[in-house]
C-alpha cells in the first residue's frame, strides 16, 4: 500500500484550484486524473499559505464513491482528508473538492482512476 498525496492550492489570483499529485500530475481540476492502485491511501492536503481556509468535503460527483472503503474520504485532525482505495476497486470516479475561502464556498471536480 502506497500513499498518494494530492496537494491543493489556488491558481494565481483566482478562486480556482490548482492540483498536484505525488504521481507527477499537475494542473487545473478539469481533466485532472490521479491514478492509484488498489489498497492505496489517498490524501488531500492544502499547500501551505494556499489562501484556502479549509477543505469542507471530498465527495463523489454523483451518488457515492465506489473506489473507497467506507464510502467518502474523511477529514483528519491536521485539516487534510484521506480515503483508502478498496482492494476490489476498478474504473474511475469523478468527485468534488468542496473548499472555503473566507465565507465563500467553492467546488471543483477532478477524477481518480484505478491503475489496471
Amino acid at each position: 500500500m502506497a500513499t498518494v498525496t494530492i496537494t491543493i492550492s489556488l491558481k494565481g489570483g483566482s478562486t480556482r484550484l490548482h492540483l498536484r499529485d505525488s504521481e507527477g500530475h499537475s494542473g487545473p481540476p478539469e481533466g485532472f486524473s490521479t491514478q492509484v492502485n488498489r489498497g492505496d491511501l489517498v490524501v488531500w492536503q492544502l499547500e501551505a499559505n494556499s489562501g484556502i481556509d479549509e477543505i469542507s468535503a471530498i465527495r463523489a460527483k454523483s451518488g457515492s464513491f465506489t473506489l473507497f472503503n467506507n464510502s467518502d474520504p474523511k477529514p483528519r485532525t491536521d485539516g487534510s482528508w484521506a480515503g483508502k482505495v478498496k482492494d476490489d476497486a476498478a474504473g474511475a470516479n469523478s468527485y468534488d473538492i468542496d473548499y472555503r475561502i473566507g465565507s465563500n464556498s467553492f467546488s471543483e471536480d477532478p477524477e481518480i482512476t484505478i491503475k489496471p
